[in-house]
């Protein structure tokens, strides 16, 4: 009988040791990831966020005003307007680029790729009567774009202009 309530006390101390002190040594106690999951207390972020904390989203680099130089094939916009970059509903990997091609109310939706330097705006509309497409990625500065696209005819298809552009951030 003694052994057994020997048996019964060490269970019961280890049981209220490791219940009481399971917290002390729980290193992800007070950290809170996020966009991520604590191990060991050390945030390891999901696909797209980056900081200490996966608080900041990757694609938030973009974002900003940028001025350019560009080379288009056909046409030339007098008074280039700045081009804004900004986000997409809290999109993790898709930005919203205002005011290509000199029209400062035309909007190109840009879908960021695995890399997260590079982006991709696929054939959509992009005013009333033109369609664009393109591709581009965000330079090692991380102030400087480069992107190259193409503006189609909507009611044709036919590719109107073909343009190269350097984007700074202001």
């Amino acid at each position: 009988m003694r052994n057994r309530i020997h048996i019964l006390a060490i269970t019961m101390a280890c049981l209220f040791y490791t219940m009481s002190c399971s917290d002390l040594n729980d290193k992800c106690k007070d950290t809170d990831c996020n966009n991520g999951e604590c191990i060991e207390g050390v945030c390891h972020c999901d696909e797209g966020y980056i900081g200490d904390y996966c608080e900041t989203r990757l694609i938030e680099k973009f974002y900003g005003i940028y001025d350019y130089t560009r080379a288009c094939d056909s046409f030339e916009t007098p008074d280039p307007r700045p081009i804004r970059i900004e986000d997409y509903n809290n999109a993790p990997d898709i930005m919203n680029i205002i005011a290509l091609w000199g029209d400062p109310g035309s909007v190109a939706e840009a879908t960021l790729k695995s890399n997260f330097s590079d982006f991709q705006i696929l054939k959509q509309d992009f005013s009333f009567s033109w369609q664009i497409e393109g591709e581009g990625s965000m330079a090692e500065d991380k102030n400087t774009i480069n992107l190259s696209f193409k503006i189609y005819d909507k009611l044709n298809g036919l590719k109107i202009d073909e343009c190269q552009l350097v984007m700074k951030k202001q």
